[in-house]
Formats: C-alpha cells, sequence, structure tokens
C-alpha cells in the first residue's frame, strides 16, 4: 500500500462531521413525524429553526440524494 493512501486512510478516521448535526435535526423531524414528512416539509422546518439556506443547500449537494424521497410537489 502506498504510504500516502496510509496516510490519507488514517486522517480521514480524524476528520469531524461537519453535518452531523444536520443529520441529527433531519432524522429527528422525520420520525417525530412518523415518517410522513418529506423534503419540502423537512426543510420548511429546519428553515424555521434557524437553519441557513446556505447550509442547507451545502448539505443537500454533499449527502446527494436522502434516504427521504422528494414529494411530487414542486412547489416547495
Amino acid at each position: 500500500m502506498p504510504r500516502s493512501t496510509w496516510y490519507h486512510n488514517i486522517n480521514a478516521l480524524k476528520r469531524v462531521d461537519r453535518h452531523a448535526r444536520l443529520k441529527d435535526k433531519i432524522r429527528e423531524i422525520y420520525h417525530y413525524h412518523n415518517g410522513r414528512y418529506g423534503y419540502c416539509r423537512i426543510t420548511l422546518s429546519l428553515r424555521k429553526q434557524g437553519v441557513g439556506k446556505h447550509e442547507l443547500s451545502n448539505f443537500m449537494e454533499s449527502a446527494q440524494k436522502l434516504a427521504l424521497d422528494k414529494l411530487s410537489n414542486d412547489s416547495c
């Protein structure tokens, strides 16, 4: 194994997940509403809690796709 790969893997374990708080909030909202909240409602709920628009969009870009399906209504 190349030295650079070894150190890359070691350092990857030490990195802090910068979206951990946001992931926990999303899970909390989703489970609190028994899985009835989709993308739009969760986003609105997070915005009401003070999570910024850019923080949400950056998280969504990095996550690519949540396990929750977006509602078919595109009005959000």
